[in-house]
């Protein structure tokens, strides 16, 4: 069951559904839940979003057991899905990569001229950062944030949408830093994990063909979780202590020393080639 069928059913119900009718649909979100690991996590969060927007906290006693049916069925298919597959399905160590502000530090819009650039970036990550927070995670689209920019500043949008679909389509990722990241395949299973939005996955990945070299690309936007929690889910425990992590938050190196990982900070006197040329010459 989809999420927007299950919205339709929670609707029909009005105020006062039948527990033995929420049990059913609760059954059937279990039932009918894609076998994916990251589709059952987005699903689940969904799913009860929906049942708090549609009956409310005054129905929480007739929800109870409907949510604990369809975690239950959730947390089923998730182990289930867990005994058949790895996270992610490697032996190797994996080396995860940050994309901004380690491989590219290129910003949205930066083509706009520098007073609509300005008050864009003061609109959007000044004063407006739980908007993006919720774009990272999936909640709007690129098209929904550029009518927003659009009618806030005045600036019409056909305009403001070719600027940012270009500066997408070229943002700039160093050739050599890429190659060398190819010559750690054979030691590591390559990972590019970044905090991002939709338009990464839809015009930056392709133009800069990224999965030519990384095994793998998450980006928080397509899971619903902030690298954060996808950090805390995504590594096998039999291999965190032997892998790396090359990023620019503090915060993420932090966390994934506590996971038991090595963390390469990514600062202005240390940038992402000095962290690959040690992990290159580490076994010369």
């Amino acid at each position: 069951m989809r999420l927007d069928s299950f919205e339709s059913k929670l609707k029909s119900l009005g105020e006062n559904p039948e527990k033995s009718l929420l049990m059913e649909i609760a059954s059937d979100i279990g039932d009918e839940l894609p076998r994916n690991r990251w589709e059952v996590v987005r699903e689940a969060r969904s799913l009860m979003a929906a049942c708090r927007e549609h009956l409310g906290d005054s129905e929480e006693a007739w929800l109870a057991r409907g949510y604990l049916m369809a975690l239950c069925n959730v947390c089923a298919s998730f182990e289930a899905y867990e005994r058949d597959q790895k996270v992610i399905k490697t032996y190797k160590p994996i080396l995860f990569v940050d994309f901004d502000g380690t491989l590219c530090h290129d910003r949205f819009w930066r083509s706009m001229p520098p007073n609509e650039q300005n008050a864009i970036q003061k609109w959007l990550f000044q004063e407006n950062k739980d908007l993006v927070r919720m774009w990272m995670v999936g909640g709007c689209t690129s098209e929904e944030i550029n009518h927003c920019i659009a009618d806030q500043l005045n600036i019409p949008f056909e305009r403001l949408w070719e600027v940012f679909v270009r500066d997408c389509k070229s943002m700039v990722v160093s050739s050599s830093v890429l190659e060398n990241l190819v010559l750690l395949r054979s030691r590591f299973e390559l990972v590019l994990l970044t905090d991002n939005m939709d338009c990464f996955t839809r015009f930056a990945v392709p133009a800069l063909n990224l999965w030519k070299y990384f095994d793998r690309i998450i980006n928080s936007y397509n899971e619903r979780m902030s690298k954060r929690e996808l950090l805390l889910c995504l590594i096998p425990e039999s291999l965190r202590k032997l892998s790396i992590i090359i990023d620019d938050s503090h915060g993420i190196c932090e966390l994934f020393e506590q996971l038991g990982g090595v963390s390469c900070l990514v600062t202005a006197g240390q940038d992402i080639d000095y962290h690959i040329d040690i992990l290159l010459r580490r076994d010369r």
